[in-house]
């Protein structure tokens, strides 16, 4: 009974701060990315730049951004914060801010609740995946 209780705390408080971090729904009717002074900020969580409702700035995101520039060579601040981030708090970030877990557990539940367990498609989707591997693999390394 207790395990429930954690269950439905840590989800609670990863909708809130993926509500937090993804406050401004109002630019995807406008089809503008939030510039604001917040997005200078880095936070850890399920956010990305580049989506309108972001309001600060994805650590991966910021990373990237800053090696694919050459007026960049590395970006201390960043490094930083996640370094910090990762020491203080450690998984907890990834277990109870990051809502990206709890996302994964609602498509496993939506997809126990569905009648069909397999259809006959089933095993031409796995074989063609495989083939699209196998073909793709060998010219990676050329």
């Amino acid at each position: 009974m207790k395990r429930i209780g954690t269950d439905i705390k840590r989800k609670i408080i990863q909708i809130a701060a993926f509500g937090f971090t993804n406050s401004r729904l109002g630019n995807f009717a406008k089809g503008k990315i939030y510039t604001g002074e917040w997005k200078k900020f880095c936070t850890p969580g399920l956010n990305c730049y580049s989506c309108p409702a972001a309001t600060f700035a994805c650590p991966i995101g910021a990373m990237q951004a800053v090696a694919g520039s050459v007026d960049y060579k590395l970006s201390f601040y960043v490094v930083g914060f996640l370094l910090a981030i990762g020491v203080i708090f450690g998984r907890f970030i990834c277990g109870y801010i990051c809502p990206f877990g709890l996302i994964q557990e609602l498509l496993f539940n939506f997809s126990r609740l569905c009648i069909i367990t397999s259809y006959n498609g089933d095993k031409l989707f796995r074989d063609g995946r495989s083939c699209i591997l196998q073909i793709y693999l060998p010219c990676r390394n050329t």
